[in-house]
């Protein structure tokens, strides 16, 4: 079954959300595995992502909140996958929110990523 996990070189601040980069990999016998399987030398062989994608929180977000939207977007982006659908296509027609940029938020944010990262 594909299984997905956080990217920390994806995670940061922005525009006054908590950013988190989830990346989602296939495994064998998963639909369209050999897309993504490829050898990168000579019988050296590695899995890229079949999706990666952004997701945004308020800065008291708990990493079960986390890991909780993580497994939603997996569901959802591996049956749009299986299906040979256009993930970027179905997910851009989603509505966007205006969010708070104070610098207060903007500290918050900070402050939750560093904890997410095991900075602090």
């Amino acid at each position: 079954m594909a299984f997905g996990r956080i990217e920390q070189s994806g995670c940061g601040v922005h525009k006054g959300k908590v950013k988190v980069r989830f990346n989602f990999y296939l495994e064998p016998g998963d639909a369209r595995y050999h897309e993504h399987h490829i050898e990168i030398s000579p019988g050296e062989w590695r899995d890229n992502p079949f999706h990666n994608h952004f997701e945004y929180f308020d800065p008291d977000v708990t990493d079960d909140e986390i890991n909780q939207r993580l497994n939603e977007r997996l569901e959802e982006f591996f049956g749009i996958w299986s299906r040979r659908g256009d993930i970027l296509r179905e997910w851009k027609r989603q509505r966007k929110t205006h969010v708070d940029l104070s610098p207060e938020r903007l500290k918050n944010c900070k402050d939750r990523v560093d904890r997410l990262l095991g900075v602090r």
